[in-house]
């Protein structure tokens, strides 16, 4: 009997040693797979870019610095997770938000407003209060978007890919 017992638990560590070995390999390909998504991101980002500047200059929508960068995720409308690069800009209640281009507002709802600048780049303000513009309107480089709730989030997208809002200022 003990033979048998012996048998069943050497089985059982072996079958969960070859488990721990697949998942450490299917963990280490997402792993790659993210690396190599990156990289091709950022090999690809320097011709987008030029692609995506215009003649007139853009600015940062608040004359503070951001205060981070960092990338989340969205679901897309197939369902599909993507990751989307925003800048967080810590700002004083109430601050007014500027476009960072002229453009015309896309959407203008809650505490979000969009704005479809000419080369087809969108910029997106999130973190808004007191919107100052309305869907359809035509705004200028510099002009107010609304005030903010003390914590504003930009992005900036071409098409279905996202740029660096800050590789779009001089």
């Amino acid at each position: 009997m003990r033979s048998v017992v012996k048998k069943w638990s050497e089985a059982a560590l072996a079958a969960l040693c070859v488990l721990a070995i697949v998942f450490a390999a299917l963990y280490t390909r997402q792993d790659d797979l993210r690396r190599l998504a990156a990289r091709s991101a950022a090999e690809s980002l320097d011709q987008r870019l030029e692609d995506a500047r215009t003649p007139a200059p853009w600015r940062m929508p608040v004359p503070q610095p951001p205060e981070t960068a960092y990338a989340g995720a969205e679901r897309s409308a197939g369902g599909l997770w993507r990751f989307s690069p925003w800048i967080g800009c810590a700002v004083s209640y109430g601050q007014r938000v500027c476009a960072m281009q002229a453009g015309e507002v896309t959407f203008a709802e809650a505490d979000e407003v969009r704005l479809l600048h000419d080369g087809g780049v969108e910029t997106r303000y999130r973190g808004l209060q007191g919107l100052l513009v309305h869907t359809g309107e035509r705004v200028a480089a510099g002009q107010a978007l609304g005030t903010a709730n003390g914590r504003l989030e930009v992005c900036a997208l071409r098409g279905e890919t996202y740029i660096d809002p800050q590789s779009l200022v001089p």
